[in-house]
């Protein structure tokens, strides 16, 4: 595996992502959806958590340090089209009169501009991200916490861990109990989600949907993140024991499923690549924890598996871009390169390559 070739595709291709009008990160590549010039439009939510990714890529080699005003730039349009209560709207930012409020996209959002802060020590990206978890504590404590206790068939998605883990970011800097109190809740809620054998009830993006392991992951990363903020060890727990259901599947059928069904039932008819890279980069956290070598190398197995997959060239597909699913067509982001699925990759490659360095 040459993970420096590796690591300059996927930098590559984020770079051309990148809208020079807003600094946004498109959304995806899809020459089929979008046939003049392939990029989707802007997209909020994953712009905000690509912040840190370019960061961290620029600080780990000189070579990549044009990333820095990219990544700045990025947290300029996000402060520039944050709603007065402090949130953030979802799906890609296309100029319209939909601006509808989610909590989940706001709080990946705070990722970014809590990364941006911490680079710059400028106050405007705390304060920004001050709004914006204070107004995801006022819908979790005014609406969503109270629906779940009053409707039965309520749903919350195990995938929101990662709300959790944004808000004990901010909590991390300015003590904030109460925002710190709504995060433990949650993550107490989505604890009760994972079944005995590792899996999650609720891990699709809606009631009775299918989960796919890009949701599935992103439950365990809220989880883990959340874990190396607060040392709570039912946090790291949850996800030991959903990655040893993982790795289960992987060793039984020489291959990751791309989605469970609502009855639990994994499917392997598509590859989520996203999901897998999310994979790769919990394990190689995962042995920086535990140094449990069979973390690395499952991670490395599948990062290894991943890179084959980046088009080394501009064709159909755009160059050093993940793909969504494998097939082009799975059901997973059908037929697009979405700019998270590189961003994913592209953590795993730097993840790996810190933890050779230190080999």
């Amino acid at each position: 595996m040459n993970v420096e070739k590796s690591i300059d595709l996927a930098v590559d291709f984020l770079l051309s992502s990148i809208e020079p009008k807003t600094g946004g990160s498109s959304a995806f590549y899809s020459k089929i959806l979008h046939p003049i010039n392939g990029w989707h439009a802007p997209y909020p939510e994953t712009s905000g958590y690509l912040i840190p990714t370019l960061i961290n890529c620029a600080n780990s080699s000189s070579k990549h340090v044009q990333l820095i005003p990219k990544a700045i730039k990025m947290a300029e349009w996000l402060l520039s089209i944050q709603q007065a209560d402090g949130a953030f709207s979802a799906g890609a930012w296309i100029q319209k009169n939909d601006l509808t409020k989610s909590p989940f996209n706001t709080a990946q959002i705070i990722i970014g501009l809590i990364s941006a802060y911490q680079f710059t020590g400028i106050s405007k990206y705390l304060d920004s991200a001050s709004s914006a978890s204070n107004w995801i504590v006022k819908i979790f404590e005014s609406e969503i916490f109270p629906e779940l206790s009053t409707r039965q068939h309520s749903f919350l998605p195990a995938y929101y861990s990662r709300i959790a883990w944004p808000l004990l970011q901010y909590t991390e800097i300015n003590k904030d109990l109460i925002t710190a109190s709504t995060a433990e809740r949650l993550l107490q809620i989505i604890l009760g989600l994972q079944m005995n054998n590792g899996e999650f009830a609720d891990a699709g993006f809606s009631k009775n949907s299918p989960a796919y392991l890009h949701t599935i992951s992103y439950s365990l990363e809220g989880f883990l993140e959340s874990y190396l903020i607060t040392n709570n060890e039912s946090y790291l727990h949850v996800v030991l024991k959903g990655m040893k259901r993982i790795i289960f599947y992987q060793t039984n059928n020489n291959r990751l499923p791309g989605e469970l069904t609502v009855n639990m039932k994994p499917r392997f008819h598509f590859r989520c690549l996203t999901g897998e890279a999310q994979i790769a980069f919990l394990c190689f956290q995962l042995f920086n924890i535990t140094n449990d070598r069979k973390y690395f190398e499952f991670g490395k197995k599948i990062l290894g598996e991943l890179v084959l997959l980046q088009p080394e060239k501009n064709g159909f597909r755009k160059r050093g871009g993940l793909s969504g699913s494998k097939p082009f067509y799975g059901p997973y982001a059908r037929l697009r390169q979405p700019n998270w699925a590189t961003k994913f990759l592209l953590d795993a490659l730097l993840m790996f390559k810190s933890i050779q360095e230190r080999s």
